[in-house]
């Protein structure tokens, strides 16, 4: 199109109404500042940038003409100059063929979104106008898509209170530091109180059986690890030993007491304990003779070392099914005699073993 051209001014006003009407306008409505264009080297291709000019700003664009880059075809100048002006589009005209070169940004990514050369379809006096309209259209369509209204600012909270200051600056320091410091393990909960029943055999090597036997114990835990336990074991029946001159019923009682050690958590559902003490014993032992020797009835009385270990299996929350395995030593060694003549011997050493339930009281 040529200036003065009656034709031309015509189609490229009716080209800038269309595009208006078609809903170019919210651009204006959505942002708060218009989106900027850079329009480069208008120079002899000042009917096209003016034409570009006018319609663009009808469209709500703010247009911002630039000089020529001093290296032309560089391959990225448009990009350059249209970012260091934070242009969302720039267009070159090239007086050469009539063509524009035209690039648009997307300024939420910062990627170029089209770059792309508008060449007229075919020389003449229409030239001109082609290269305009099918420039804007290309702009209007593309920004058009990019165009999001801008989030409300934040207002900033109204300044606090003395009272307020203080408990938000404690509060942050509270968070900072539980952030730096290492997480620790949970702190093992405490027995305060535990009592126990449960049933077992006795047996000691030298000549007496094993015999059945009930136990009771009871355990104090001032804190999770060491606490002091108590132990009586009781057999309601008795080992026999016979000869020649008759025979013996031996009755073996224990009572103990000595330290406690629990290994592991008292909330874990499985607890290893260790008890080591002393224990007093005593036995019972009542003679059938055969004629002509005579029986009778004595009570032997003797102490020793112990040590017990077992583990402890939870049933609830003050419950716990125990394993456990005792074994201590006679001082002195009880002896039982027919007619002046050792027969059995009991204590060196003396085995407990024994399966409970634990009641713990918390």
């Amino acid at each position: 199109m040529r200036p003065g051209s009656a034709l031309s001014r015509a189609v490229a006003g009716a080209a800038a109404a269309a595009l208006v009407v078609a809903g170019a306008c919210p651009f204006r409505e959505a942002r708060a500042s218009p989106p900027k264009i850079v329009l480069i080297g208008p120079g002899t291709a000042a009917s096209v940038a003016d034409r570009l000019k006018t319609e663009l700003t009808a469209l709500g664009f703010e247009v911002v003409e630039a000089a020529e880059p001093e290296q032309p075809g560089a391959g990225r100048e448009l990009e350059t100059v249209g970012r260091s002006l934070g242009a969302a589009a720039a267009v070159r005209l090239v007086p050469a063929d009539g063509s524009a070169e035209v690039w648009i940004a997307d300024r939420a990514t910062g990627k170029t979104l089209v770059r792309e050369r508008v060449a007229p379809q075919d020389a003449g006096m229409q030239s001109d106008l082609v290269v305009s309209v099918r420039t804007v259209e290309l702009l209007r369509a593309s920004l058009l898509e990019l165009d999001v209204p801008p989030e409300p600012p934040v207002e900033p909270p109204p300044p606090p209170t003395r009272g307020e200051a203080v408990s938000d600056r404690a509060g942050a320091g509270n968070s900072a530091k539980r952030a730096s410091q290492p997480v620790e393990p949970p702190v093992r909960g405490r027995e305060v109180v535990g009592v126990e029943l449960g049933t077992g055999l006795v047996a000691s090597p030298g000549g007496l059986g094993p015999a059945p036997a009930l136990l009771l114990g009871a355990h104090w835990m001032p804190s999770a690890v060491i606490g002091a336990s108590v132990l009586a074991v009781l057999p309601p029946f008795t080992s026999t030993v016979e000869d020649k001159e008759g025979a013996a019923e031996v009755r073996a009682s224990l009572a103990s007491g000595g330290l406690r050690i629990v290994l592991g958590s008292v909330q874990s559902r499985w607890v290893n304990a260790w008890e080591l003490g002393l224990a007093g014993e005593w036995l019972h032992v009542a003679g059938a003779a055969n004629p002509p020797f005579r029986a009778h009835t004595t009570n032997l009385f003797t102490w020793g070392p112990y040590v017990r270990a077992g583990a402890g299996f939870a049933l609830g929350t003050h419950a716990r099914l125990r394993s456990d395995l005792l074994v201590g030593a006679a001082y002195p060694r009880p002896v039982v005699a027919f007619a002046g003549r050792e027969v059995a011997t009991w204590g060196r050493p003396c085995v407990v073993g024994s399966l409970g339930v634990e009641a713990l009281l918390r």
